[in-house]
């Protein structure tokens, strides 16, 4: 993760949504120029603010984001019904 997403955010002064995609190297493997046919699917985050931040905090909140973008990835992981 980069801070490029995190400056823009704080300097403009709005909410970074997280958002984490399934199935896209299935579809489009890495190094290939080949799409494939398939299903994506997105999880989408909570909105982090930023209002209180400086740009000095942007590395922090690229942590943050990278955090939350994990924690979506592994509640798809988890089976139906648990």
């Amino acid at each position: 993760f980069k801070d490029g997403a995190a400056y823009i955010a704080i300097k403009a002064g709005v909410p970074v949504i997280p958002v984490a995609l399934l199935g896209v190297r299935e579809i489009l493997p890495r190094g290939s120029l080949l799409v494939r046919g398939g299903t994506v699917k997105i999880r989408v985050g909570d909105p982090v603010p930023t209002l209180d931040l400086t740009l000095n905090d942007r590395t922090r909140l690229s942590e943050s984001l990278r955090d939350s973008i994990l924690e979506l990835l592994r509640q798809t992981e988890k089976p139906r019904g648990s």
